[in-house]
């Protein structure tokens, strides 16, 4: 407590008063301290009348001061009034009436079959459903000190449901419906509902390439040397045969991704991709990429992890990259196959951690020449023989030697950023659930350690800077 109002008074040879309130003036406390000999207690009246003469006006309570003038206490503090506490607004909240986190990684049975048929991959809406329901911020309501002062309060901050395509939004912003029959495709916090199409049979010579503004589902194969567009989900109920994939929403290859040795081909999604097993191909997901099986010979990514199931899983050589998780039952292969495992790994994060590194590099360069420019200058200006031109070419250059702390400390701030972004991965981790092979190389953002014996089930973790590989132990649930 801090005595942030106090009132002392000697009524002639009655009862002193003390008025103290607390830092954070929602209590005030009353002392009173004994009278001398028989001398009169104060009333009710005159307490209030110390009260407010220490300013306290609000949130008397009434029934101690009733209290205290009959039965009066002395030496010892007594809230005698409270204060209000603000209570701030609540944020508008979204109800989804759908699944915003939709679970496509399929399941496995004892022997380690995956089962690809009941994913439930796409999540579909009729015209006129309703999608979401905005709850609106309120305003909150203020509090008020025992001073009578008003303390302000924060409003709850609003968001707007994400209007997609073919959805509406009600006049009052509160609920969001489908315009049509189709799929819903969240994104970036965006409803869409797009129209699914199906192409039944093969992609290939007979349909030539595909671009489809919705979601679609082919039947069977995607043939090579074809390319597949789709601006919503993808689901493939065959193969995919060295062909390029496009797709902004998710992935799902039932059976394998493979090509011939000399050529590769290409998923990239922007969010889960689900294959059975991949063999000499490219795979960029901005979300998870789940593999049924085998992955040998390529080159992955997987944003939120990448996970190998199955029994007889793993990731064979090429090399595999994620942020935050690399899981197989085996990592590398008997034969010693170079298989580099990247976690930790954030490519656009470490591109502009090194541009920033270059221009704090350049700028540091630039100013030391720019100082020796201006030393030879300076001289020529000292005994009188500096030409009008290259006094224009000083002033810029001292012009330019005042910006440079300000770009300096731009750059060192941003480059604090970038570091604390990559510092937000620093719990990634690489398992291998039964067997990891010499060949294997682990990386953690820029350290590396290369595997020269074979291991058991292993996690692969960093600390201090050091790669620490321990036991696997996996969790019970």
């Amino acid at each position: 407590m801090s005595e942030a109002a106090t009132a002392s008074q000697q009524l002639e040879t009655r009862a002193e008063v003390s008025v103290t309130v607390s830092e954070d003036k929602l209590s005030a406390f009353l002392l009173l301290s004994p009278p001398e000999d028989d001398a009169q207690e104060l009333t009710e009246t005159e307490l209030i009348d110390e009260l407010k003469k220490a300013g306290i006006v609000f949130g008397l309570l009434d029934e101690v001061l009733h209290d205290l003038a009959e039965n009066q206490v002395y030496d010892e503090k007594i809230l005698i009034a409270r204060g209000t506490s603000p209570e701030p607004g609540k944020d508008a909240e979204i109800e989804y009436t759908f699944s915003t986190e939709q679970k496509r990684t399929p399941t496995q049975d004892s022997d380690g079959r995956i089962d690809y048929k009941n994913l439930e991959y796409f999540q579909n809406a009729t015209a006129g459903q309703i999608l979401a329901r905005k709850t609106p911020p309120t305003e909150g309501s203020p509090g008020k000190t025992v001073f009578g002062e008003e303390i302000p309060v924060q409003p709850g901050r609003d968001k707007q449901i994400g209007k997609g395509a073919n959805t509406s939004l009600s006049e009052d912003g509160l609920e969001l419906k489908a315009d049509i029959d189709g799929s819903i495709v969240f994104s970036n916090g965006v409803t869409n509902v797009l129209a699914v199409q199906t192409v039944s049979g093969n992609v290939d010579a007979s349909t030539g390439n595909i671009d489809c503004n919705g979601s679609l589902k082919i039947t069977k194969d995607v043939k090579s040397g074809f390319r597949v567009k789709v601006k919503g989900d993808l689901e493939v109920g065959g193969h995919v045969e060295d062909a390029e994939i496009e797709c902004d929403g998710n992935v799902i290859v039932k059976k394998g991704f493979f090509g011939s040795s000399d050529t590769s081909g290409i998923i990239n999604a922007g969010g889960d991709v689900t294959v059975k097993w991949i063999d000499g191909q490219d795979v960029h997901s901005e979300g998870i990429l789940t593999i049924g099986g085998e992955a040998i010979n390529c080159r992955l990514y997987g944003r939120k992890g990448i996970i190998i199931q199955g029994a007889k899983g793993k990731i064979a050589g090429g090399e595999a990259a994620s942020r935050y998780l690399i899981q197989a039952p085996e990592l590398g292969s008997e034969g010693g196959a170079a298989t580099h495992l990247k976690v930790a790994f954030d490519p656009e994060t470490l591109q502009q951690l090194k541009h920033v590194e270059t221009e704090l590099e350049r700028i540091n360069e630039d100013e030391h020449r720019v100082k020796e420019g201006m030393t030879e200058l300076y001289k020529l200006q000292l005994i009188g023989n500096l030409p009008p031109e290259k006094e224009a070419v000083l002033r810029k250059l001292e012009d330019f030697l005042k910006s440079v702390p300000e770009k300096r400390t731009e750059l060192e701030q941003k480059r604090e950023v970038l570091l604390g972004k990559l510092k937000e991965i620093a719990n990634a981790e690489i398992i291998a659930e039964q067997r990891v092979y010499p060949g294997a190389i682990v990386h953690f953002g820029v350290i590396y350690k290369e595997i020269v014996d074979e291991r058991g089930p292993t996690r692969f973790y960093i600390e201090n800077d050091i790669i620490i590989a321990s036991e696997y132990l996996p969790s019970s649930d």
